[in-house]
């Protein structure tokens, strides 16, 4: 078998550097189990690695039976089952092959790489697929070529179209990222890389953000089913778009139900069309079942004039902040009751059962905050100090000190900002090491390493090969670091611990915005106050309801929510005046079901084609069914209209 250049595969000869490409064919290039040169099935010549994850190598090959260049994935089983601990690296690679096999014969080759063969060797699972000319996205946007906004649209086109053929077949890819997307020298695009269906064993948060961009996946596949959706892919595409169109890479999708916000595109980019900023918060949108379902309904969107928005439910913020946040208002709405009672010419008699029922809670609350303050305060006084701490994280709650990193500058390429790829790169050397510990060295201790400056994929695997467990993962804002990069760990680097201890770390999810002013809201209704709001950029909203004299639905104030910060991103509390009530999803309805549900709010009826129905009888309601309604599922005020659209 002729010898051939590892760049490009035309026949070397004897020359060392090759005539066509010009590339020095000296050394093997390859850090990774196969040298280049490697014959494997007495059939395909290895060169050069062609791109490198956590789940495989693919290298740049030649096909000597069907003479062309292919590539050949090999597939590193013995690092998934390190860190899964689930299942061995031979039953995993055998699971490759299965699954390769399975995808080999969906015939959908326009987007994904035809299949031209897969084979074994070594207990390692190897797939080979047709080569092409191309980069990553990821690659692209590194090297700081600009995408303009028409080729971003023709890319999310492209990808759509493509992924249509794939949710045809019953497939769902669920793991599309900057890294597994191809852009090819003849505009075309690939989907390059393992699906999510693979790794359906992985259940477990901390593996799956191992094998899936959390900035880019999909949240339902974040969950203890891990189940994916034709809608699951549309997020992808969508958050791509997010990144291309805006330059900032979208909030981590898990974190979004949580309380996690997404701005607004426009916001980000005001060339962006209202249309499209609109479709993209639609297939952005956190929850499945207010999410663009398809692939074709976000490229309608995409097109459309004029989008209507699907907006989230109300988060509940179910936590100890939330719950004394929860006592203040309680203390606050009672004095502004007070106050309101004392204009009032008399109180009615269920005013005057409220006030008794909420002295009682009172009696009862106050006291049990007394005793817990009287315990966390009794708890820090007997904590031992710790010494040597530095900066302590506002967002990232722990009861330790963290200890904080000097910040890195963003990396202008990709070998340490690589998601999904481990390196081999250990804690610099030129980090100080300030133990001072010349006695002897405990044989069960190991030498704390440094992780700042470091991605959480790479943190892992350093943990790993010094015994050490990573232990929880905080996020939190900082200009000091790029976007998924370790900047702070709860164990001192430098100091001697106990192999098998757990590490702590804090990492950035982006820059600090910046502070920005409120626009005054106050007087206006409570739904043309959150459409400003959003309008303005603010896309996390809620609501504090009370008792007033101005009408119902009133705007009487808007604030940011405490220890949310004050930024676009933070979450902005409306204050309404009137009494809060629940507003159902009427879909699929009957008029008289609607009406019978929700005995405090007022209906206004439409036709599909938007012509205003004067009245429903009580006799005809059961005949009308609820198409759509101009208010989401949510919160509201006792009182307000809601316009139903009925068939």
């Amino acid at each position: 078998m002729e010898k051939r250049c590892f760049n490009c595969m035309e026949p070397l000869g004897d020359e060392k550097i090759c005539p066509k490409c010009g590339f020095e064919n000296n050394l093997p290039e390859n850090s990774a189990t196969i040298e280049a040169g490697t014959i494997l099935k007495g059939r395909y010549y290895i060169g050069n690695i062609f791109s490198k994850s956590l789940d495989s190598v693919v290298y740049i090959a030649y096909d000597e039976e069907l003479n062309k260049k292919v590539f050949v994935r090999e597939f590193c089983g013995e690092k998934i089952a390190k860190f899964t601990h689930k299942i061995t690296a031979t039953e995993l690679s055998q699971k490759f092959l299965s699954y390769s096999k399975t995808t080999a014969t969906i015939g959908v080759n326009d987007i994904l790489p035809r299949t031209v063969d897969t084979f074994a060797e070594n207990s390692i699972g190897y797939l080979v697929t047709d080569y092409f000319e191309g980069e990553s996205l990821k690659t692209l946007i590194n090297s700081g070529i600009k995408i303009s906004e028409g080729n971003a649209l023709k890319i999310a086109e492209k990808l759509l179209k493509g992924l249509k053929a794939v949710h045809n077949s019953g497939i769902v890819y669920g793991a599309i990222s900057p890294e597994t997307l191809y852009i090819l020298k003849n505009g075309d695009v690939k989907l390059f890389g393992i699906g999510c269906s693979f790794y359906d064993f992985i259940t477990d948060l901390d593996y799956r953000v191992e094998v899936l961009n959390p900035s880019y996946a999909a949240p339902e596949l974040f969950d203890d089913e891990a189940k994916a959706f034709p809608a699951s892919d549309v997020y992808s595409v969508a958050a791509i778009l997010y990144r291309l169109l805006t330059g900032t890479i979208p909030a981590i999708s898990f974190l979004r139900s949580g309380g996690e916000n997404l701005a607004s595109p426009h916001k980000k980019n005001k060339s962006i069309p209202k249309n499209i900023n609109t479709a993209l918060l639609n297939a952005l949108n956190w929850q499945l079942e207010k999410r663009t379902e398809t692939e074709t309904a976000f490229l309608d969107e995409l097109s459309a004039k004029k989008v209507k928005r699907r907006r989230s439910g109300i988060i509940i913020w179910a936590n100890i902040l939330g719950f004394f946040q929860g006592i203040y208002d309680k203390l606050a709405s009672k004095t502004n009751k007070k106050a309101k009672d004392k204009k009032s010419a008399k109180a009615s008699a269920d005013g005057e059962a409220k006030e008794k029922i909420g002295l009682l809670w009172l009696w009862i609350t106050i006291p049990a905050v007394i005793l817990v303050g009287l315990i966390v305060f009794l708890v820090i006084m007997f904590l031992p100090t710790p010494q040597n701490s530095n900066n302590t994280s506002s967002n990232a709650t722990s009861s330790e000190i963290w200890y904080y990193g000097s910040g890195v500058e963003t990396p202008t390429n990709n070998s340490r900002y690589d998601f999904g790829g481990y390196s081999s790169k250990a804690p610099s050397s030129s980090k100080p090491n300030n133990t001072g510990n010349t006695q002897s060295i405990d044989p069960n201790s190991v030498e704390c390493p440094d992780l700042a400056g470091y991605t959480l994929l790479q943190a892992k695997a350093i943990l790993n090969d010094n015994n050490l467990l990573l232990g929880e993962v905080y996020y939190d804002y900082s200009n000091d670091y790029p976007v998924d990069y370790v900047m702070a760990q709860s164990l001192k680097s430098g100091g001697m611990v106990q192999k098998g201890s757990k590490i702590d770390v804090v990492v950035c999810k982006g820059p600090k915005a910046p502070e920005v002013e409120l626009p005054d809201v106050t007087g206006m209704e409570m739904r043309l106050a959150a459409e400003k709001l959003m309008s303005e950029g603010f896309s996390n909203i809620e609501y504090s309801f009370f008792l007033s004299d101005d009408a119902p639905g009133t705007v009487t104030d808007a604030s940011f929510k405490d220890n949310s910060g004050t930024g676009y991103e933070s979450t902005v509390v409306i204050t309404v005046s009137g009494e809060e009530i629940e507003v159902p999803d009427y879909s699929g309805k009957t008029v008289a079901e609607a009406k019978a549900i929700s005995s405090d709010i007022s209906f206004v009826f439409k036709a599909e084609n938007g012509n205003e129905i004067s009245s429903i009888t009580d006799a005809g309601a059961s005949a009308y069914i609820v198409v759509s309604q101009d208010v989401p599922k949510g919160v509201a005020y006792k009182g307000i209209t809601i316009t139903l659209t009925v068939k």
